[in-house]
Formats: structure tokens, sequence, C-alpha cells
């Protein structure tokens, strides 16, 4: 009876007597790797890491409140990510990356309407781009393309409108505020002016009184929201950044991908250890 197993020293043994095809069969497989990597086209992955910026900074408090300055941090929580990084994602956003980048072009992506054509670039965009949350409150935003120099653009411009947009929101807050206020300053001076000139000639002392004391309590009210108009157009004025950018991206000096050396190694040891197991396989008796 015939038995299937191999021991030690007949593994050895075969190994040896057969070294020489293991070795064709490596060389072989490692040049068919390196024709194929040459043929590749070469990607370049750019990369930036950026962190929010608090959002409580845009508060009128920060600039008017001395006692409440130094309770603020200048960088944002966890929340503050998430909102980043779902804005990063945004169809919005990535249709102005691929209209000012022109992706498109470099894509070569055809449909029948220019709509559908960008459409089906924002899914080739969004399997490119990586967002990724790191620790420490950071956001990794990565890149990959043939051409080093839009890899760097595609991501520095995304982080770019994603500012422009957070920034944004903070400023329509405020204006609508600053709106309403200039709306009710409005009102009370058109109100201070009806009780200044409804004073007839010839009145009671009492009469008077009563006219002025409301006449001051709307004046004081003036005062007020005055003041609180024009904090609030100062707060507008002095925007705080919604993100701040730690490291920017830059074009990559060298192709990411293929990475040649990994390729070449894995391929190595790939090919022999198939070409060990198929002659021990052939071998074994």
């Amino acid at each position: 009876m015939q038995s299937t197993t191999f021991n030690l020293i007949d593994i050895i043994s075969v190994l040896q007597n057969k070294w020489k095809s293991i070795v064709a069969f490596v060389i072989a497989s490692l040049v068919i790797a390196c024709a194929i990597l040459f043929w590749i086209p070469k990607q370049y992955q750019s990369q930036a890491i950026l962190v929010p910026g608090n959002p409580v900074l845009a508060d009128k408090s920060r600039l008017f409140g001395t006692n409440i300055q130094s309770l603020y941090s200048i960088l944002g929580n966890s929340d503050d990510v998430e909102t980043i990084a779902g804005i990063i994602s945004l169809d919005t956003l990535l249709y102005r990356v691929v209209d000012d980048c022109k992706l498109v072009e470099y894509y070569k992506i055809k449909g029948n309407s220019f709509a559908e054509t960008r459409k089906a670039t924002i899914k080739k965009l969004k399997k490119d781009l990586v967002i990724q949350k790191q620790e420490d409150r950071q956001l990794k935003i990565k890149m990959l393309t043939k051409n080093a120099e839009l890899s760097a653009a595609i991501v520095n411009k995304a982080i770019t409108i994603a500012n422009e947009i957070l920034q944004k929101i903070w400023k329509e807050n405020y204006q609508k505020n600053i709106e309403g206020l200039q709306s009710t300053i409005s009102l009370l001076s058109h109100q201070y002016q009806q009780l200044s000139d409804s004073v007839p000639p010839v009145s009671s002392a009492a009469q008077k009184e009563t006219t002025e004391n409301n006449k001051k309590q709307i004046l004081e009210q003036l005062i007020q929201y005055q003041k609180i108009e024009k904090e609030l157009q100062l707060t507008v004025e002095g925007m705080p950044p919604a993100l701040y950018v730690i490291e920017k991206a830059s074009p990559s000096v060298s192709p990411d991908k293929p990475n040649i050396i990994e390729s070449l190694l894995a391929v190595f040891f790939a090919s022999l250890v198939f070409s060990a197991s198929i002659i021990l396989m052939i071998e074994r008796k």
C-alpha cells in the first residue's frame, strides 16, 4: 500500500532536484510582472490633513465678551469632523470640483447629455476620493489620479469649497439676524418720530411726561439694538475659518501606484510557493 504523505527529507530532496525549474518559473513570473507593471498607467496620490474649526468661535460673544473668550477652544469636536466629512461628500460640492478641475475631460466620459456626463463623472470621482476620519479630530482627504498636479488640485479645491460652504452658513445666519434687527430699528425709529410729532402745543404736564417716558424707552431700545447690529456686522467681517489645514495637498514626486517593489516581492513569493507546490504534487508517490 502506497502512502500519499511526504516526509521532510523527501520534500527537500524533490525541491533540490527541481530547483532549476522553480527558478525558471520564478524568473518568468517576474519578467511578466515587470512587463505588466511597465504597461499599467502610473497613478499619483495626494493627501491633505485638516481639523475642524470651532463653530462657537463665530458667536459674537467671542469678540465682545471679555470673560468668555478664554473658554473657547480654537478646534471643533468629533461632531464637527463628521460635518466636514459629510459636506465634502455632497454632490453639490463635488459638482463644483468636477467643473473647476475639468474632470469630465480627464475621465473621458461620454453621455447622451452634459448632465448625464457630469453625473457619471461624480461616480468616478467618489471612487478615487477617499475621506478618512483620524484620531485627534483630524480628517484626511486622499485623491488618486494619473496626474500628480491634478490629484493635489482636487483635494485642495474640495477643502476650499467646504470651508466656503460652512462660512456661508454662518454668515447667512448672522445676516438674517442683522436684517431682523434693522427692521426692528426702522420700526422703533418710526414710532419715536410719531411720538415726537404727536405732542400738541397745548397739553397737560401728565401728557408731556407720558410722551417723554415713552420716547425715552424707545430711544434706549434703539441704542441697544443699534449696538447689537454693529456687533453682528463686526462678527460677520471677522468670521473665523471653518477648518484648519494642517497638511496641504501637494503633487507626489513619484508614482504611488503601482508600487513596483511591493508588487515584485509579492510575485516572487507567490511564484516560488506556487511552483514548489506544483512540483511536489507532480512528484508525489
